[in-house]
Protein backbone atom coordinates (compact mmCIF):
# COMPACT_ATOMS: atom_id res chain seq x y z
CA UNK A 1 0.00 0.00 0.00
CA UNK A 2 1.59 3.35 -1.07
CA UNK A 3 1.23 5.84 1.90
CA UNK A 4 2.50 9.07 0.09
CA UNK A 5 0.91 9.99 -3.54
CA UNK A 6 2.58 11.12 -6.72
CA UNK A 7 0.46 14.03 -6.19
CA UNK A 8 2.14 14.62 -2.84
CA UNK A 9 5.74 14.45 -4.07
CA UNK A 10 5.17 16.60 -6.81
CA UNK A 11 3.94 19.43 -4.29
CA UNK A 12 6.88 18.27 -1.91
CA UNK A 13 9.46 18.56 -5.28
CA UNK A 14 7.65 22.10 -5.89
CA UNK A 15 7.76 22.99 -2.47
CA UNK A 16 11.90 22.29 -2.66
CA UNK A 17 11.94 23.98 -6.23
CA UNK A 18 13.26 20.72 -8.01
CA UNK A 19 11.82 19.60 -10.98
CA UNK A 20 10.92 16.47 -11.49
CA UNK A 21 10.30 14.01 -14.59
CA UNK A 22 7.28 11.45 -14.44
CA UNK A 23 10.10 8.85 -13.91
CA UNK A 24 11.48 10.34 -10.76
CA UNK A 25 8.14 10.87 -9.15
CA UNK A 26 7.04 7.33 -9.61
CA UNK A 27 10.53 6.53 -8.04
CA UNK A 28 10.44 8.86 -5.51
CA UNK A 29 6.85 7.85 -4.55
CA UNK A 30 7.87 4.42 -3.99
CA UNK A 31 10.67 5.13 -2.29
CA UNK A 32 9.07 7.53 0.51
CA UNK A 33 6.23 5.21 0.89
CA UNK A 34 8.97 2.60 2.05
CA UNK A 35 10.41 4.61 4.15
CA UNK A 36 7.37 6.04 5.88
CA UNK A 37 6.53 2.03 6.05
CA UNK A 38 9.50 1.50 7.75
CA UNK A 39 8.26 4.58 10.47
CA UNK A 40 4.97 3.12 10.59
CA UNK A 41 6.27 -0.46 11.74
CA UNK A 42 8.58 1.33 14.71
CA UNK A 43 5.34 2.88 15.64
CA UNK A 44 3.58 -0.02 16.05
CA UNK A 45 6.17 -1.84 18.39
CA UNK A 46 4.62 -2.25 22.02
CA UNK A 47 7.05 -0.07 24.26
CA UNK A 48 4.98 0.10 27.39
CA UNK A 49 7.23 -1.89 29.17
CA UNK A 50 10.65 -0.05 28.25
CA UNK A 51 11.74 2.59 30.36
CA UNK A 52 12.38 6.34 29.05
CA UNK A 53 16.22 6.62 28.15
CA UNK A 54 16.34 10.30 28.30
CA UNK A 55 19.75 9.88 29.63
CA UNK A 56 21.51 6.91 28.99
CA UNK A 57 24.89 7.51 29.76
CA UNK A 58 24.51 8.55 33.29
CA UNK A 59 26.63 11.81 33.08
CA UNK A 60 25.93 15.40 34.12
CA UNK A 61 27.59 18.93 32.70
CA UNK A 62 30.66 19.10 34.20
CA UNK A 63 31.56 22.14 32.39
CA UNK A 64 32.78 24.94 33.98
CA UNK A 65 31.53 28.37 34.36
CA UNK A 66 31.92 31.18 31.43
CA UNK A 67 33.69 33.97 33.69
CA UNK A 68 36.33 35.82 31.96
CA UNK A 69 39.99 34.98 33.33
CA UNK A 70 42.28 37.89 33.75
CA UNK A 71 45.41 37.17 31.18
CA UNK A 72 48.43 35.51 33.43
CA UNK A 73 50.02 34.58 30.46
CA UNK A 74 51.65 37.77 28.29
CA UNK A 75 50.90 41.30 28.53
CA UNK A 76 49.90 43.24 25.62
CA UNK A 77 52.59 45.06 25.52
CA UNK A 78 55.09 41.78 25.31
CA UNK A 79 52.94 40.34 22.29
CA UNK A 80 53.37 43.51 20.68
CA UNK A 81 56.96 43.82 21.19
CA UNK A 82 57.35 40.49 19.17
CA UNK A 83 54.87 41.15 16.56
CA UNK A 84 56.79 42.07 12.83
CA UNK A 85 54.39 45.25 12.43
CA UNK A 86 51.99 47.07 14.28
CA UNK A 87 50.04 50.03 13.72
CA UNK A 88 47.92 52.29 15.99
CA UNK A 89 48.58 49.32 19.16
CA UNK A 90 47.37 46.57 17.02
CA UNK A 91 49.59 43.92 14.85
CA UNK A 92 49.34 44.43 11.11
CA UNK A 93 48.85 41.39 8.62
CA UNK A 94 48.63 41.64 5.42
CA UNK A 95 45.25 41.91 3.72
CA UNK A 96 43.61 38.94 2.47
CA UNK A 97 39.99 40.59 0.74
CA UNK A 98 42.26 43.71 -0.70
CA UNK A 99 41.08 44.93 -3.85
CA UNK A 100 43.79 43.88 -6.66
CA UNK A 101 44.57 46.56 -9.83
CA UNK A 102 44.21 45.74 -12.84
CA UNK A 103 46.00 48.13 -15.09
Amino acid sequence: MSIITPEEVRKISALARLSLTDDEVSSATRDLSGILNHFSAIGNIDTADVPAADAVSGLSNISRQDVAQPNTLCKPEDLLARAPKIKQGYVQVPGVFEESSVS
